[in-house]
């Protein structure tokens, strides 16, 4: 079964997707491109195989599109104009951010 509202056990993996999958997009990658990236990132915290991941990033894109429209929109430059520590630092910001949101 397919959860689309996040459970404990998903909010790190949802919260990884769409940072990478907003990420991604930013940078200027195709929709297929970030969508594969959002699929590592789940794949980072859930063992699951690609098809299923696939799922999760789309229901944790969707949950957050609906949900925290703003904060999926908010973003900086993209990552080619950020320097990668700087990078990682605005990717951590951001996973608080959106624990703190839900």
């Amino acid at each position: 079964m397919i959860e689309h509202t996040p459970t404990e056990e998903r909010k790190p993996a949802w919260c990884r997707a769409c940072l990478a999958y907003r990420e991604m997009r930013q940078a200027g990658a195709s929709d297929q491109h970030a969508h594969e990236a959002a699929v590592a990132a789940v794949q980072t915290v859930l063992p699951l195989p690609w098809k299923e991941a696939s799922a999760e990033v789309v229901n944790g894109v969707a949950y957050a599109t609906r949900y925290h429209s703003e904060w999926f929109r908010r973003g900086a430059r993209s990552s080619k104009e950020v320097g990668r520590a700087q990078l990682a630092e605005k990717v951590i910001r951001l996973i608080v951010d959106w624990e703190k949101a839900s």
